[in-house]
């Protein structure tokens, strides 16, 4: 279980899960590299669950309420 940022490179629009804040740049397989910038955040949580299949279910710019919901998932499985 994790919050991650979507990152997608500028020239072949493949996307690429952040899981560390302080990077300031990805390279992507097709060669380019991707900026990440601080006021596109598109946060992201990741997690399992064999009764549910809503894994990687977006909450948009703010880190904190994924890290909410994620809280609450972790929750409720138990």
């Amino acid at each position: 279980m994790a919050v991650f940022n979507r990152v997608y490179c500028p020239a072949c629009k493949k996307g690429h899960n952040i899981y560390d804040e302080n990077l300031k740049k990805i390279d992507c397989s097709c060669g380019e590299q991707a900026a990440i910038k601080a006021n596109e955040k598109n946060f992201f949580i990741d997690y399992v669950c064999l009764m549910e299949s809503a894994a990687g279910k977006g909450f948009g710019s703010s880190r904190k309420l994924a890290e909410d919901v994620l809280s609450k998932r972790r929750i409720e499985i138990v």
